[in-house]
């Protein structure tokens, strides 16, 4: 390992090559600070990749070649690309192989992704550089895609790479924006600055412990109203959504759940069209007029694929419909589709 001093202006060449990749590229050598050294390139570099460097002064060849003489040259240093000063200017901070070697066998990561109806449960272990951290944050926005509720659980992380709180922060409000409520657990084990650089949210939620984050959601569900005059219906879709992690409340008839929207604003209503007494569509309507009540989520269950109850149901300001029997997947889908939309105008005027 070379270990640097601190100089200024160097401006000196040397050559990067990322590992893992089968290139190398030429940078100016700016400044060194302790461990850091700064270099000006053309090109871009990933934040968190390991790359080897060493002074410009062997010659030019193929990158295999190149490479290689990067690793023998007695100059050589190995480090990790921690920021971007500007355009083009990075940051590495210089370690031993022998360090990097160990930290590759610390590196022994068991994240956990638990997906349970419209909730996700990451559970991330182990120690992480900064390649990893940016994989994992990368792969959690991805598994979220179907998700509403959120738990992320990084309190058996043992260490973090310096730029980790940020990017924690930044995926948090990425999910606030999208109005998804996210409960973080064990962030001040790593991130004691982080929860006070947050915006105040609804969506956002700081817990000491998983088992907190567990008694919030319970406490806290994503409740429905089944409107539904058929006993075997109603205990169908009740049991369908009990596993998906929401909570149903089932009644017979139209005026039932005119009072039961009212008594418990419910998130979402799947209402039967053709019901005893009043009707499904006249139900909505009415709900439809409630200024307390027109925002929540509606769904038309229908067992005719009649185009005149759809468009009905349409201009009584649903927010989607679905045709008996039941696909269970396309349920879902039609359920987690209105139960979006309708939490993304939450916020709006």
């Amino acid at each position: 390992m070379r270990r640097t001093s601190i100089k200024e202006d160097i401006n000196e060449s040397w050559l990067i090559a990322p590992e893992g990749e089968n290139y190398v590229i030429t940078a100016e050598l700016r400044s060194t600070t302790g461990m850091n050294m700064t270099f000006a390139t053309e090109d871009d570099l990933i934040i968190g990749c390991q790359v080897l460097g060493c002074p410009n002064d062997i010659p030019p060849g193929p990158p295999e070649q190149m490479q290689d003489a990067i690793d023998s040259h007695p100059k050589k240093i190995h480090g990790e690309v921690i920021r971007e000063d500007g355009d083009l200017v990075y940051k590495i901070r210089v370690g031993s192989e022998d360090q990097s070697q160990n930290t590759q066998n610390k590196n022994q990561l068991n994240h956990v992704f638990k997906e349970a109806g419209f909730r996700l449960t990451v559970e991330a272990h182990g120690w992480m550089n900064m390649t990893q951290f940016i994989k994992l944050i990368n792969h959690i926005k991805m598994r979220a895609v179907g998700a509403l509720r959120i738990l992320l659980d990084f309190s058996a992380v043992e260490d973090m790479p310096p730029t980790a709180p940020a990017l924690i922060r930044d995926l948090i409000k990425h999910f606030a924006r999208n109005h998804r409520i996210t409960a973080v657990v064990g962030c001040e084990k790593h991130c004691t600055k982080m929860a006070s650089q947050l915006p105040s949210s609804r969506y956002i939620h700081m817990f000491q412990s998983s088992d907190e984050a567990e008694r919030f959601f319970q406490q806290d569900p994503i409740r429905i109203l089944i409107v539904e005059d058929d006993p075997a219906t109603q205990a169908f879709i009740a049991a369908f959504l009990e596993e998906r992690g929401l909570k149903p409340t089932c009644v017979g008839s139209a005026e039932e759940g005119i009072e039961s929207s009212q008594a418990e604003r419910p998130d979402l209503i799947l209402m039967d069209i053709h019901l005893p007494g009043m009707s499904g569509l006249d139900a909505i309507l009415q709900i439809r007029k409630d200024i307390n009540l027109c925002k929540i989520a509606i769904i038309i269950l229908t067992g005719g694929a009649s185009e005149g109850a759809v468009l009905a149901g349409r201009k009584a300001g649903i927010n989607g419909y679905f045709l008996k029997p039941f696909h269970p997947k396309k349920f879902a889908e039609t359920i987690f589709k209105a139960l979006e939309d309708v939490f993304e105008e939450e916020d709006l005027p």
